[in-house]
């Protein structure tokens, strides 16, 4: 298992960011990433998020926020299309944040963003990722 555990303690918050200039002219730029949470919480598995955040430079997008509820303890995709971006200077943040009690653990894997031009084939850029 390569998956990288972004945070599992109470009250706390997990971070993993990288920045790259999205390419420009592509039919489509789609990130896609697996996130799953293992919480211990069963009556408020709501209180414990992953949140997604687009940040070109001058703006700030919040297009996915997963909470500890959402098929818990099963791998499962996300998807955000970035095409809106291209040829910008881009942060990508994946922020878990854990309520006050009853942790949860929080996985993310496969993080990529995948290019289609013309044609298709689609070409996959797996993102370094820089944890705080």
């Amino acid at each position: 298992n390569r998956s990288v555990l972004l945070i599992h303690d109470n009250g706390g918050l997990g971070e993993a960011v990288t920045r790259l200039i999205l390419p420009e002219g592509a039919d489509s730029v789609t990130l896609r990433y697996w996130w799953k949470a293992v919480d211990s919480e069963d009556p408020q598995p709501n209180t414990d998020w992953l949140d997604v955040m687009i940040e070109p430079r001058g703006g700030f997008h919040h297009p996915a926020h997963h909470t500890a509820g959402d098929n818990p303890r099963r791998w499962n995709l996300g998807l955000i299309e970035l095409t809106q971006f291209g040829g910008q200077d881009t942060g990508i943040i994946f922020q878990a944040r854990n309520g006050p009690s009853h942790p949860t653990q929080w996985y993310l894997d496969d993080v990529e963003i995948e290019v289609c031009g013309e044609g298709c084939g689609g070409t996959k850029l797996f993102l370094p990722l820089v944890m705080d």
